[in-house]
């Protein structure tokens, strides 16, 4: 099967695993997406911008459960996370204050509204 691809706003990148394409629009992503189906290709994707849940590292916190910091994120801050998770180290950064990823619901909140 022949597949040709025209991309007007955006880019495209031959990869070893296929053509890897950027669209500066969701409506173009939707477009091309739409398309793919349809013709039965295969491809996969990323989630969309719009739909990424945001993930922050949280550092100079005391060692403590990732429970803990839940809590703690929604009583002091008002931050509503989804899920924490400490960082293990290990060697000679295993003695210092454990970073943690924090994950918030998508749409909620931005890193302005974090500073």
């Amino acid at each position: 099967m022949n597949f040709v691809i025209t991309v007007r706003s955006g880019s495209y990148k031959l990869t070893p695993f296929g053509i890897k394409l950027v669209f500066l629009s969701e409506e173009r992503f939707e477009t091309a997406w739409t398309h793919l189906i349809a013709n039965k290709l295969e491809f996969y994707t990323h989630e969309k911008l719009s739909e990424r849940q945001l993930r922050v590292v949280v550092r100079g916190i005391p060692p403590a459960s990732p429970e803990f910091v839940k809590q703690k994120l929604k009583k002091s801050h008002n931050l509503d996370a989804v899920e924490v998770h400490a960082i293990k180290r290990k060697g000679e950064f295993a003695s210092s204050a454990t970073p943690y990823i924090v994950t918030f619901p998508k749409g909620n909140l931005n890193l302005k509204k974090l500073n």
